[in-house]
Protein backbone atom coordinates (compact mmCIF):
# COMPACT_ATOMS: atom_id res chain seq x y z
CA UNK A 1 0.00 0.00 0.00
CA UNK A 2 2.81 2.43 0.87
CA UNK A 3 4.67 1.68 -2.39
CA UNK A 4 1.45 2.18 -4.35
CA UNK A 5 0.79 5.49 -2.57
CA UNK A 6 4.35 6.73 -3.32
CA UNK A 7 3.98 5.78 -7.00
CA UNK A 8 0.65 7.64 -7.22
CA UNK A 9 2.10 10.76 -5.58
CA UNK A 10 5.11 10.74 -7.92
CA UNK A 11 2.78 10.39 -10.89
CA UNK A 12 0.55 13.21 -9.64
CA UNK A 13 3.41 15.70 -9.18
CA UNK A 14 4.75 14.98 -12.68
CA UNK A 15 7.91 13.01 -11.94
CA UNK A 16 9.92 12.58 -15.17
CA UNK A 17 12.09 9.46 -14.90
CA UNK A 18 13.75 10.18 -18.26
CA UNK A 19 14.93 13.69 -17.42
CA UNK A 20 18.61 14.50 -17.91
CA UNK A 21 19.01 16.36 -14.60
CA UNK A 22 16.93 16.81 -11.48
CA UNK A 23 17.03 18.30 -7.98
CA UNK A 24 15.99 16.09 -5.06
CA UNK A 25 15.39 16.91 -1.39
CA UNK A 26 16.08 14.24 1.25
CA UNK A 27 14.58 15.06 4.65
CA UNK A 28 14.99 12.50 7.47
CA UNK A 29 14.77 12.40 11.24
CA UNK A 30 17.89 13.35 13.11
CA UNK A 31 19.79 11.12 15.49
CA UNK A 32 17.48 9.85 18.25
CA UNK A 33 18.42 8.77 21.77
CA UNK A 34 15.51 8.49 24.24
CA UNK A 35 15.07 6.94 27.66
CA UNK A 36 13.66 3.83 25.93
CA UNK A 37 14.83 3.19 22.38
CA UNK A 38 13.00 0.68 20.20
CA UNK A 39 13.27 -0.68 16.67
CA UNK A 40 12.19 2.64 15.14
CA UNK A 41 15.10 4.50 16.73
CA UNK A 42 17.42 1.68 15.62
CA UNK A 43 16.40 2.13 11.96
CA UNK A 44 16.53 5.93 12.15
CA UNK A 45 20.01 5.89 13.70
CA UNK A 46 21.16 3.37 11.06
CA UNK A 47 20.03 5.78 8.34
CA UNK A 48 21.91 8.60 10.08
CA UNK A 49 25.04 6.43 10.27
CA UNK A 50 24.87 5.77 6.52
CA UNK A 51 24.40 9.45 5.75
CA UNK A 52 27.18 10.33 8.16
CA UNK A 53 29.53 7.98 6.31
CA UNK A 54 28.52 9.53 3.00
CA UNK A 55 29.10 12.98 4.50
CA UNK A 56 32.60 11.95 5.67
CA UNK A 57 33.48 10.48 2.27
CA UNK A 58 32.20 13.52 0.43
CA UNK A 59 33.66 16.20 2.66
CA UNK A 60 36.88 14.68 3.99
CA UNK A 61 38.02 11.58 2.13
CA UNK A 62 37.44 12.95 -1.37
CA UNK A 63 38.86 16.34 -0.44
CA UNK A 64 42.05 14.87 0.99
CA UNK A 65 42.39 12.48 -1.95
CA UNK A 66 42.27 15.49 -4.22
CA UNK A 67 45.01 17.18 -2.16
CA UNK A 68 47.19 14.12 -2.67
CA UNK A 69 46.52 14.08 -6.40
CA UNK A 70 47.39 17.75 -6.68
CA UNK A 71 50.63 17.21 -4.67
CA UNK A 72 50.30 20.20 -2.37
CA UNK A 73 51.56 20.68 1.19
CA UNK A 74 48.79 19.86 3.69
CA UNK A 75 48.29 18.20 7.06
CA UNK A 76 46.08 15.13 7.46
CA UNK A 77 42.59 15.95 8.76
CA UNK A 78 41.48 13.67 11.57
CA UNK A 79 37.83 12.56 11.55
CA UNK A 80 35.83 9.66 12.96
CA UNK A 81 35.15 6.84 10.47
CA UNK A 82 31.96 4.94 11.37
CA UNK A 83 32.42 1.99 9.01
CA UNK A 84 32.78 -0.36 11.99
CA UNK A 85 29.33 0.67 13.23
CA UNK A 86 27.82 -0.11 9.83
CA UNK A 87 29.62 -3.46 9.75
CA UNK A 88 28.22 -4.25 13.20
CA UNK A 89 24.63 -3.47 12.16
CA UNK A 90 24.32 -4.53 8.52
CA UNK A 91 27.44 -6.61 7.92
CA UNK A 92 27.57 -10.38 7.52
CA UNK A 93 26.15 -11.95 10.69
CA UNK A 94 25.51 -8.48 12.02
CA UNK A 95 22.59 -7.32 14.13
CA UNK A 96 20.12 -7.22 11.20
CA UNK A 97 21.10 -10.70 10.01
CA UNK A 98 20.73 -12.13 13.52
CA UNK A 99 17.40 -10.33 13.91
CA UNK A 100 16.06 -11.88 10.68
CA UNK A 101 17.32 -15.28 11.80
CA UNK A 102 15.49 -15.04 15.12
CA UNK A 103 12.30 -13.87 13.38
CA UNK A 104 12.12 -17.23 11.57
CA UNK A 105 11.52 -18.99 14.91
CA UNK A 106 7.91 -18.44 16.01
CA UNK A 107 8.68 -18.85 19.72
CA UNK A 108 11.61 -16.45 19.85
CA UNK A 109 11.45 -13.48 22.21
CA UNK A 110 13.36 -10.27 22.67
CA UNK A 111 15.51 -11.87 25.36
CA UNK A 112 16.46 -14.67 22.94
CA UNK A 113 17.57 -12.05 20.44
CA UNK A 114 19.64 -10.26 23.08
CA UNK A 115 21.32 -13.52 24.15
CA UNK A 116 22.03 -14.31 20.48
CA UNK A 117 23.73 -10.94 20.12
CA UNK A 118 25.74 -11.46 23.30
CA UNK A 119 27.03 -14.85 22.08
CA UNK A 120 27.79 -14.14 18.41
CA UNK A 121 31.46 -13.38 17.88
CA UNK A 122 30.97 -10.95 14.97
CA UNK A 123 28.80 -8.79 17.24
CA UNK A 124 30.20 -9.10 20.75
CA UNK A 125 33.83 -8.63 19.58
CA UNK A 126 33.03 -5.26 18.02
CA UNK A 127 34.25 -2.32 20.05
CA UNK A 128 31.02 -0.52 19.15
CA UNK A 129 28.83 -3.13 20.85
CA UNK A 130 28.38 -3.63 24.59
CA UNK A 131 25.98 -5.25 27.03
CA UNK A 132 24.29 -3.09 29.68
CA UNK A 133 25.07 -4.13 33.22
CA UNK A 134 21.53 -3.85 34.52
CA UNK A 135 19.58 -5.49 31.68
CA UNK A 136 19.49 -8.89 29.97
CA UNK A 137 17.21 -7.87 27.09
CA UNK A 138 19.03 -4.76 25.82
CA UNK A 139 22.22 -3.92 23.99
CA UNK A 140 24.26 -0.75 23.51
CA UNK A 141 25.64 0.57 20.22
CA UNK A 142 28.31 3.26 20.21
CA UNK A 143 27.08 5.53 17.40
CA UNK A 144 28.99 8.48 16.02
CA UNK A 145 26.84 10.77 18.19
CA UNK A 146 27.11 8.68 21.38
CA UNK A 147 25.99 5.46 23.07
CA UNK A 148 22.37 4.37 22.60
CA UNK A 149 20.75 1.54 24.59
CA UNK A 150 18.12 -0.42 22.61
CA UNK A 151 15.43 -2.60 24.20
CA UNK A 152 14.82 -5.81 22.19
CA UNK A 153 11.35 -6.56 23.60
CA UNK A 154 9.55 -5.37 20.44
CA UNK A 155 12.30 -5.90 17.86
CA UNK A 156 10.98 -9.26 16.61
CA UNK A 157 7.35 -8.17 16.24
CA UNK A 158 8.20 -4.91 14.49
CA UNK A 159 10.69 -6.61 12.16
CA UNK A 160 8.20 -9.17 10.86
CA UNK A 161 6.38 -8.26 7.66
CA UNK A 162 4.92 -11.48 6.33
CA UNK A 163 1.79 -12.36 4.38
CA UNK A 164 0.02 -15.69 4.76
CA UNK A 165 0.39 -17.41 1.41
CA UNK A 166 -3.27 -18.49 1.15
CA UNK A 167 -4.39 -14.94 1.88
CA UNK A 168 -2.07 -13.56 -0.77
CA UNK A 169 -3.38 -15.98 -3.41
CA UNK A 170 -6.96 -15.09 -2.48
CA UNK A 171 -6.42 -11.31 -2.65
CA UNK A 172 -4.22 -11.50 -5.78
CA UNK A 173 -7.15 -13.18 -7.59
CA UNK A 174 -9.56 -10.39 -6.65
CA UNK A 175 -11.69 -8.87 -9.38
CA UNK A 176 -10.62 -5.37 -8.31
CA UNK A 177 -7.49 -4.33 -10.24
CA UNK A 178 -6.38 -2.20 -7.30
CA UNK A 179 -6.45 -5.03 -4.72
CA UNK A 180 -4.99 -7.54 -7.18
CA UNK A 181 -2.04 -5.23 -7.95
CA UNK A 182 -1.29 -4.72 -4.23
CA UNK A 183 -0.88 -8.46 -3.58
CA UNK A 184 0.90 -9.48 -6.78
CA UNK A 185 4.63 -10.19 -6.44
CA UNK A 186 6.87 -7.95 -8.56
CA UNK A 187 8.90 -9.69 -11.29
CA UNK A 188 11.95 -11.58 -10.00
CA UNK A 189 10.73 -11.87 -6.39
CA UNK A 190 10.35 -15.35 -4.89
CA UNK A 191 6.97 -16.81 -4.11
CA UNK A 192 6.86 -18.23 -0.59
CA UNK A 193 9.46 -19.37 1.84
CA UNK A 194 9.02 -23.06 2.53
CA UNK A 195 10.75 -25.24 -0.06
CA UNK A 196 13.87 -24.55 -2.18
CA UNK A 197 11.85 -24.65 -5.41
CA UNK A 198 9.69 -21.75 -4.31
CA UNK A 199 6.58 -23.95 -3.83
CA UNK A 200 4.75 -22.98 -0.67
CA UNK A 201 4.30 -25.50 2.08
CA UNK A 202 1.09 -26.00 3.93
CA UNK A 203 0.39 -22.92 6.04
CA UNK A 204 3.47 -21.28 4.49
CA UNK A 205 4.09 -17.54 4.52
CA UNK A 206 6.32 -15.17 2.62
CA UNK A 207 8.85 -13.80 5.10
CA UNK A 208 10.07 -10.31 4.27
CA UNK A 209 11.56 -8.44 7.23
CA UNK A 210 11.34 -4.71 7.77
CA UNK A 211 15.06 -4.60 8.56
CA UNK A 212 16.08 -6.23 5.27
CA UNK A 213 13.77 -3.91 3.31
CA UNK A 214 15.16 -0.91 5.15
CA UNK A 215 18.74 -2.08 4.52
CA UNK A 216 18.01 -2.54 0.80
CA UNK A 217 16.37 0.86 0.49
CA UNK A 218 19.32 2.49 2.28
CA UNK A 219 21.74 0.81 -0.16
CA UNK A 220 19.69 2.12 -3.11
CA UNK A 221 19.63 5.58 -1.54
CA UNK A 222 23.41 5.56 -1.04
CA UNK A 223 23.91 4.44 -4.66
CA UNK A 224 21.74 7.33 -5.85
CA UNK A 225 23.57 9.81 -3.61
CA UNK A 226 26.98 8.69 -4.89
CA UNK A 227 25.82 9.48 -8.44
CA UNK A 228 24.74 13.01 -7.49
CA UNK A 229 26.35 16.16 -6.14
CA UNK A 230 25.00 16.50 -2.58
CA UNK A 231 24.68 19.64 -0.47
CA UNK A 232 24.05 19.28 3.27
CA UNK A 233 21.74 21.40 5.44
CA UNK A 234 21.55 20.55 9.13
CA UNK A 235 18.89 22.23 11.24
CA UNK A 236 19.14 23.08 14.93
CA UNK A 237 16.09 23.75 17.11
CA UNK A 238 17.06 26.74 19.28
CA UNK A 239 14.44 26.23 22.00
CA UNK A 240 11.55 23.99 22.96
CA UNK A 241 9.00 26.86 22.93
CA UNK A 242 9.27 27.67 19.20
CA UNK A 243 10.03 31.32 19.92
CA UNK A 244 12.49 33.58 18.04
CA UNK A 245 15.77 34.96 19.42
CA UNK A 246 15.85 32.45 22.30
CA UNK A 247 18.57 29.81 22.65
CA UNK A 248 18.69 27.00 25.17
CA UNK A 249 22.43 26.41 25.45
CA UNK A 250 22.23 22.88 26.81
CA UNK A 251 19.64 21.77 24.26
CA UNK A 252 21.51 23.35 21.35
CA UNK A 253 24.84 21.84 22.47
CA UNK A 254 23.24 18.40 22.72
CA UNK A 255 21.87 18.73 19.19
CA UNK A 256 25.30 19.79 17.93
CA UNK A 257 26.91 16.77 19.54
CA UNK A 258 24.22 14.42 18.21
CA UNK A 259 24.68 15.88 14.74
CA UNK A 260 28.49 15.47 15.04
CA UNK A 261 28.95 19.18 14.40
CA UNK A 262 31.71 19.51 17.00
CA UNK A 263 33.85 16.92 15.21
CA UNK A 264 33.22 18.46 11.83
CA UNK A 265 33.89 22.11 12.51
CA UNK A 266 37.51 21.69 13.63
CA UNK A 267 38.81 19.53 10.73
CA UNK A 268 37.48 22.10 8.27
CA UNK A 269 39.64 24.88 9.72
CA UNK A 270 42.99 23.71 8.23
CA UNK A 271 41.34 22.56 5.01
CA UNK A 272 41.94 24.36 1.74
CA UNK A 273 39.14 25.80 -0.35
CA UNK A 274 39.05 24.79 -3.97
CA UNK A 275 38.97 27.08 -6.97
CA UNK A 276 38.04 25.86 -10.51
CA UNK A 277 40.96 24.40 -12.46
CA UNK A 278 43.16 26.65 -14.58
CA UNK A 279 45.59 25.52 -17.27
CA UNK A 280 48.03 28.41 -17.62
CA UNK A 281 50.14 28.49 -14.44
CA UNK A 282 51.83 31.79 -15.31
CA UNK A 283 48.47 33.46 -15.87
CA UNK A 284 47.27 32.01 -12.57
CA UNK A 285 50.26 33.41 -10.69
CA UNK A 286 49.70 36.81 -12.33
CA UNK A 287 46.03 36.87 -11.29
CA UNK A 288 46.90 35.88 -7.72
CA UNK A 289 49.61 38.56 -7.58
CA UNK A 290 47.25 41.26 -8.85
CA UNK A 291 44.58 40.16 -6.34
CA UNK A 292 47.12 40.34 -3.49
CA UNK A 293 46.54 36.75 -2.32
CA UNK A 294 49.54 35.32 -0.46
CA UNK A 295 48.14 32.27 1.40
CA UNK A 296 47.53 29.87 -1.49
CA UNK A 297 49.06 26.85 -3.22
CA UNK A 298 49.26 25.82 -6.86
CA UNK A 299 48.49 22.17 -7.47
CA UNK A 300 49.00 20.12 -10.59
CA UNK A 301 45.78 21.31 -12.23
CA UNK A 302 44.06 23.50 -9.62
CA UNK A 303 44.55 26.49 -7.34
CA UNK A 304 43.87 26.01 -3.61
CA UNK A 305 42.94 29.05 -1.53
CA UNK A 306 42.35 29.47 2.18
CA UNK A 307 39.35 31.25 3.60
CA UNK A 308 39.22 34.83 2.31
CA UNK A 309 41.03 34.15 -0.97
CA UNK A 310 37.87 33.58 -2.95
CA UNK A 311 36.38 36.72 -1.38
CA UNK A 312 39.30 38.78 -2.70
CA UNK A 313 38.90 37.31 -6.18
CA UNK A 314 35.15 37.88 -6.08
CA UNK A 315 35.70 41.51 -5.00
CA UNK A 316 38.19 42.07 -7.83
CA UNK A 317 35.78 40.51 -10.31
CA UNK A 318 32.88 42.56 -8.93
CA UNK A 319 34.88 45.80 -9.26
CA UNK A 320 35.74 44.99 -12.86
CA UNK A 321 32.12 44.16 -13.67
CA UNK A 322 30.92 47.34 -11.96
CA UNK A 323 33.39 49.40 -14.00
CA UNK A 324 32.24 47.78 -17.24
CA UNK A 325 28.60 48.34 -16.26
CA UNK A 326 29.33 52.01 -15.52
CA UNK A 327 30.92 52.47 -18.94
CA UNK A 328 27.95 50.80 -20.62
CA UNK A 329 25.57 53.03 -18.68
CA UNK A 330 27.51 56.12 -19.75
CA UNK A 331 27.31 55.12 -23.40
CA UNK A 332 23.61 54.35 -23.20
CA UNK A 333 22.83 57.57 -21.36
CA UNK A 334 24.84 59.58 -23.91
CA UNK A 335 22.96 57.93 -26.73
CA UNK A 336 19.64 58.66 -25.02
CA UNK A 337 20.65 62.31 -24.46
CA UNK A 338 21.69 62.68 -28.12
CA UNK A 339 18.45 61.18 -29.33
CA UNK A 340 16.47 63.46 -27.00
CA UNK A 341 18.44 66.48 -28.26
CA UNK A 342 17.84 65.55 -31.88
CA UNK A 343 14.13 65.10 -31.31
CA UNK A 344 13.95 68.43 -29.46
CA UNK A 345 15.84 70.16 -32.23
CA UNK A 346 13.55 68.73 -34.90
CA UNK A 347 10.50 69.89 -32.91
CA UNK A 348 11.98 73.40 -32.54
CA UNK A 349 12.66 73.63 -36.27
CA UNK A 350 9.12 72.49 -37.05
CA UNK A 351 7.76 75.09 -34.66
CA UNK A 352 9.94 77.78 -36.22
CA UNK A 353 8.73 76.88 -39.70
CA UNK A 354 5.14 76.99 -38.55
CA UNK A 355 5.53 80.40 -36.84
CA UNK A 356 7.42 81.87 -39.80
CA UNK A 357 4.81 80.64 -42.27
CA UNK A 358 2.05 82.12 -40.16
CA UNK A 359 3.94 85.42 -39.96
CA UNK A 360 4.45 85.39 -43.75
CA UNK A 361 0.76 84.74 -44.33
CA UNK A 362 -0.09 87.61 -41.98
CA UNK A 363 2.24 89.95 -43.89
CA UNK A 364 0.76 88.84 -47.19
CA UNK A 365 -2.76 89.48 -45.91
CA UNK A 366 -1.70 92.89 -44.64
CA UNK A 367 -0.20 93.71 -48.00
CA UNK A 368 -3.35 92.59 -49.73
CA UNK A 369 -5.46 94.78 -47.48
CA UNK A 370 -3.11 97.70 -48.05
CA UNK A 371 -3.28 97.17 -51.80
CA UNK A 372 -7.04 97.03 -51.64
CA UNK A 373 -7.12 100.30 -49.67
CA UNK A 374 -4.79 101.93 -52.15
CA UNK A 375 -6.94 100.70 -55.03
CA UNK A 376 -10.09 102.05 -53.36
CA UNK A 377 -8.31 105.32 -52.74
CA UNK A 378 -7.09 105.51 -56.30
CA UNK A 379 -10.54 104.78 -57.66
CA UNK A 380 -12.03 107.36 -55.36
CA UNK A 381 -9.40 109.98 -56.17
CA UNK A 382 -9.63 109.10 -59.83
CA UNK A 383 -13.32 109.69 -59.73
CA UNK A 384 -12.74 113.07 -58.07
CA UNK A 385 -10.02 114.27 -60.41
CA UNK A 386 -11.14 112.22 -63.46
CA UNK A 387 -11.92 115.28 -65.35
CA UNK A 388 -8.51 116.85 -64.65
CA UNK A 389 -6.31 113.83 -65.10
CA UNK A 390 -8.19 112.13 -67.93
CA UNK A 391 -5.19 112.28 -70.19
CA UNK A 392 -2.58 110.87 -67.84
CA UNK A 393 -4.77 108.25 -66.09
CA UNK A 394 -3.87 105.36 -68.36
CA UNK A 395 -0.11 106.06 -68.14
CA UNK A 396 -0.13 106.31 -64.36
CA UNK A 397 -2.09 103.08 -63.99
CA UNK A 398 0.32 101.24 -66.31
CA UNK A 399 3.40 102.39 -64.40
CA UNK A 400 1.82 101.45 -61.10
CA UNK A 401 0.92 97.96 -62.32
CA UNK A 402 4.45 97.26 -63.56
CA UNK A 403 6.06 98.48 -60.35
CA UNK A 404 3.75 96.52 -58.11
CA UNK A 405 4.19 93.33 -60.12
CA UNK A 406 7.94 93.61 -59.85
CA UNK A 407 7.76 94.08 -56.09
CA UNK A 408 5.44 91.11 -55.72
CA UNK A 409 7.73 88.83 -57.80
CA UNK A 410 10.73 89.89 -55.75
CA UNK A 411 8.94 89.05 -52.50
CA UNK A 412 7.72 85.73 -53.92
CA UNK A 413 11.22 84.78 -55.06
CA UNK A 414 12.62 85.65 -51.63
CA UNK A 415 10.04 83.48 -49.89
CA UNK A 416 10.68 80.55 -52.23
CA UNK A 417 14.47 80.75 -51.70
CA UNK A 418 13.95 80.88 -47.92
CA UNK A 419 11.70 77.78 -48.01
CA UNK A 420 14.24 75.87 -50.16
CA UNK A 421 17.05 76.76 -47.72
CA UNK A 422 15.00 75.46 -44.77
CA UNK A 423 14.26 72.19 -46.59
CA UNK A 424 17.96 71.74 -47.41
CA UNK A 425 18.98 72.37 -43.79
CA UNK A 426 16.44 69.85 -42.48
CA UNK A 427 17.60 67.16 -44.93
CA UNK A 428 21.29 67.69 -44.09
CA UNK A 429 20.69 67.60 -40.32
CA UNK A 430 18.60 64.44 -40.68
CA UNK A 431 21.45 62.77 -42.60
CA UNK A 432 23.97 63.66 -39.90
CA UNK A 433 21.66 62.36 -37.14
CA UNK A 434 21.05 59.10 -38.99
CA UNK A 435 24.78 58.47 -39.50
CA UNK A 436 25.47 59.07 -35.78
CA UNK A 437 22.61 56.76 -34.74
CA UNK A 438 23.81 53.96 -37.05
CA UNK A 439 27.36 54.24 -35.67
CA UNK A 440 26.06 54.00 -32.08
CA UNK A 441 23.89 50.95 -32.92
CA UNK A 442 26.89 49.18 -34.52
CA UNK A 443 29.07 49.88 -31.47
CA UNK A 444 26.37 48.59 -29.09
CA UNK A 445 25.94 45.39 -31.14
CA UNK A 446 29.71 44.75 -31.07
CA UNK A 447 29.79 45.27 -27.29
CA UNK A 448 26.84 42.88 -26.78
CA UNK A 449 28.50 40.22 -28.97
CA UNK A 450 31.74 40.44 -26.99
CA UNK A 451 29.92 40.15 -23.63
CA UNK A 452 27.79 37.18 -24.77
CA UNK A 453 30.91 35.43 -26.07
CA UNK A 454 32.57 35.88 -22.66
CA UNK A 455 29.48 34.48 -20.84
CA UNK A 456 29.37 31.48 -23.23
CA UNK A 457 33.05 30.74 -22.57
CA UNK A 458 32.45 30.82 -18.78
CA UNK A 459 29.49 28.43 -19.11
CA UNK A 460 31.52 26.06 -21.31
CA UNK A 461 34.33 26.10 -18.77
CA UNK A 462 31.91 25.30 -15.90
CA UNK A 463 30.38 22.40 -17.87
CA UNK A 464 33.82 20.92 -18.54
CA UNK A 465 34.73 21.20 -14.84
CA UNK A 466 31.50 19.45 -13.84
CA UNK A 467 32.14 16.69 -16.39
CA UNK A 468 35.59 16.08 -14.93
CA UNK A 469 34.16 15.96 -11.39
CA UNK A 470 31.47 13.43 -12.44
CA UNK A 471 33.99 11.13 -14.13
CA UNK A 472 36.20 11.20 -11.00
CA UNK A 473 33.28 10.28 -8.76
CA UNK A 474 32.49 7.28 -10.97
CA UNK A 475 36.13 6.11 -10.80
CA UNK A 476 36.12 6.40 -6.97
CA UNK A 477 32.86 4.47 -6.81
CA UNK A 478 34.28 1.64 -8.92
CA UNK A 479 37.41 1.51 -6.73
CA UNK A 480 35.30 1.32 -3.55
CA UNK A 481 33.14 -1.43 -5.05
CA UNK A 482 36.30 -3.39 -5.87
CA UNK A 483 37.54 -3.04 -2.29
CA UNK A 484 34.16 -4.14 -0.90
CA UNK A 485 34.23 -7.19 -3.17
CA UNK A 486 37.73 -8.06 -1.95
CA UNK A 487 36.66 -7.71 1.69
CA UNK A 488 33.60 -9.90 1.10
CA UNK A 489 35.77 -12.50 -0.60
CA UNK A 490 38.16 -12.41 2.36
CA UNK A 491 35.32 -12.83 4.88
CA UNK A 492 33.83 -15.77 2.98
Amino acid sequence: MFDWLVARINGAIGEDTACAASVGVLDIYGFESFRTNDFEQFCINLANEKLQQHFNQHVFKMEQAEYEREKIDWSYIQFVDNQDVLDLIEGRMGILDLLDEQCRFPTSTGSDLAQKLYCTASVKDSRRFSKPKTSTSAFTVDHYAGNVVYETANFLDKNKDFVVFEHQILLAGSGSPFISALFTDPPGQGAAVGTPGGKPMMKGFKFNSVGSQFKKQLAELMTALHLMEPHYIRCIKPNSFNKPTQFENTNVLQQLRCGDFVDHFWPLVPGLLRDPSLDDRELTRAIIKVAGITDCQLGATKVFLRAGGMAQLDKLRTDRLNGAATRIQCSVRRWLAQRSYQRTKAAVLLLQRTVRARAARSVAASLRREKAAVTVQSYFRGHVVRSEYEAVRAAVLTVQSIWRGRNARDRFDGLRRQRAALDLQATWRMLLARRAYQAQVAAAVKLQCAYRCLVAKHELWHLRAEARESSKLLEDKKALEGRVADLLATLT
